[in-house]
């Protein structure tokens, strides 16, 4: 095999790689610090995670929504991360309407939505009693 081939395949792969880690940067974007130290206490807790960034409908001063799919959990939790705490109260008292939210807490920036969780289970009440000790929540506005 002349040599000047096995170069052309060896560049050939190593662009492939390249270009597949900036799809994946593009396509799965990692998770903000507070964000990422709210799955490593979920975890710490002795919840198996999968954490991701959610794309959502506008919504005013929401800069990051992040989904945390809990193993044995009764459901799909978002903490949703805003400009300022001003606005993030406003959307958990928006949130508060509706049936379904009822679960949900709001501490500086973040709010934590439990969406059709049940007000009664264990792991409700875990989470809640974690994010009222959530040192992220002490951060201020996200920078672009």
């Amino acid at each position: 095999m002349p040599m000047w081939l096995v170069f052309v395949l060896l560049a050939s792969i190593l662009a492939g790689l390249l270009t597949w880690r900036y799809v994946l940067a593009v396509f799965y974007p990692p998770l903000p610090a507070p964000m990422a130290a709210w799955a490593a206490q979920l975890e710490g807790l002795g919840y198996q995670v999968d954490a991701g960034l959610v794309r959502t409908g506008p919504s005013v001063g929401m800069c990051f929504n992040g989904s945390f799919a809990l193993q044995g959990a009764p459901g799909t939790l978002y903490l949703q991360w805003f400009t300022s705490t001003e606005l993030a109260q406003a959307h958990a008292v928006k949130l508060a309407a509706l049936d379904t939210e009822k679960a949900n807490r709001q501490q500086g920036p973040f709010v934590l939505r439990l969406p059709r969780w049940p007000l009664d289970a264990r792991q409700t009440t875990d989470i809640q009693r974690a994010f009222s000790t959530f040192a992220g929540a002490q951060v201020g506005v996200p920078a672009n």
